[in-house]
């Protein structure tokens, strides 16, 4: 797995909730809506320009600025600024999930040249929330600070009713994850990872799954898109598999529509991103 913990820290709870109470008043933006099933959306902190309505990742020269919600949260502020260089850092998000919601699987910056470290920071979670990359599940725990390896398949589901909300960063790949840290002791490789264990994904399951192809069509290729988004979570599979299940599913149902549909899906999530058209904006 190339995703890993770089350390931990322990927040004020008194200071964070009452900060989280003002994150439950911001406006969050569905900036990334495709790649998202349920409730699952983003609130921009620090950016490019300052502004909160520029919801879409960037690639630039600078440092990031914050938002009218970002001058709002003075402990948050305080804490990112004493652990970590922002002069490198080129957004700053705050990740919202609960109810059965995630992100598909799905491989990052895709449209970039260079891409970003991306850093996940829980500000509340639970057990219920996990995050995968390819066929390993793993938790992550209030506080932990974690890289995560967006060139690999990866995804994100919060499977609680209970708010989900990561702190998510974006720096420059010109600077060294080490030297993102402008506090070096709290910068520790060997804390121990959280794996989930899933049963096995028997024939009969499987027989089922594809067997969806007697009912998929047009009015609900969507929601065959999220059961299918989801299985990895529940059992041992590669969260790619999604996508030949989609693929051999389409193709048994011989429509043709639906057949090119999945092709551009897979495309679209593990190869082009958003360089070409989102595949489903049809249906």
């Amino acid at each position: 797995m190339y995703s890993k913990i770089l350390g931990s820290i322990e927040f004020n709870e008194e200071r964070l909730n009452s900060e989280i109470d003002q994150i439950n008043k911001f406006r969050f933006s569905s900036a990334y809506k495709n790649y998202s099933v349920g409730e699952w959306k983003t609130c921009l902190l620090w950016n490019k320009t300052g502004r909160s309505n520029d919801g879409i990742s960037v690639e630039y020269s600078g440092s990031a600025q914050p938002t009218e919600f970002g001058e709002k949260l003075e402990y948050i502020n305080s804490t990112i600024n004493g652990i970590f260089n922002m002069k490198t850092c080129k957004s700053v998000r705050i990740f919202a999930a609960r109810g059965n919601s995630l992100i598909i699987p799905h491989r990052d910056y895709l449209e970039f040249k260079d891409g970003f470290h991306r850093i996940h920071i829980p500000l509340q979670t639970d057990s219920h929330s996990f995050m995968s990359e390819r066929d390993s599940v793993f938790a992550i725990r209030q506080g932990e600070i974690w890289f995560i390896d967006g060139n690999q398949v990866h995804s994100g589901g919060s499977f609680s009713n209970k708010l989900r909300l990561n702190l998510v960063f974006d720096f420059s790949t010109e600077t060294s994850i080490v030297d993102i840290f402008k506090d070096q002791k709290i910068y520790n490789e060997n804390l121990e990872i959280k794996l989930v264990q899933r049963p096995e994904l028997s024939d009969e399951k499987l027989s089922s799954i594809l067997n969806l192809s007697f009912i998929i069509d047009h009015n609900n290729i969507r929601d065959i898109i999220a059961i299918l988004a989801k299985i990895h979570f529940f059992f041992n599979v590669s969260s790619e598999l999604m996508y030949d299940w989609l693929i051999e599913i389409c193709n048994r149902s011989n429509n043709q529509k639906l057949i090119k549909a999945a092709l551009r899906f897979k495309e679209y999530f593990l190869i082009k991103g958003p360089t070409i058209p989102f595949p489903l904006d049809e249906y």
